[in-house]
């Protein structure tokens, strides 16, 4: 092993670190896409609002994870 191959393991992430990323991505890109849906206040029931809300409360829980690993995790 060369010195970058050795300094590339060292700095790798991690599964964990992988996962919140992750969700992060796939949580964002579902909020977003959800949100022409989330316009539809003329109906009687706001599901298009709700399955919005909760994608959103998903991502905000997965970015407060990596702001607290981020703080509080290893060097």
């Amino acid at each position: 092993m060369t010195n970058s191959d050795k300094k590339i393991k060292e700095e790798s992430l991690g599964r964990p670190a992988l996962f919140v990323h992750l969700c992060i991505l796939i949580f964002g890109v579902a909020a977003w896409l959800t949100g022409e849906m989330a316009d539809d206040y003329k109906k009687v029931v706001h599901s298009g609002y709700e399955l919005h809300l909760m994608l959103g409360i998903g991502l905000a829980m997965f970015i407060m994870i990596r702001g607290i690993t981020g703080i509080f995790g290893s060097k």
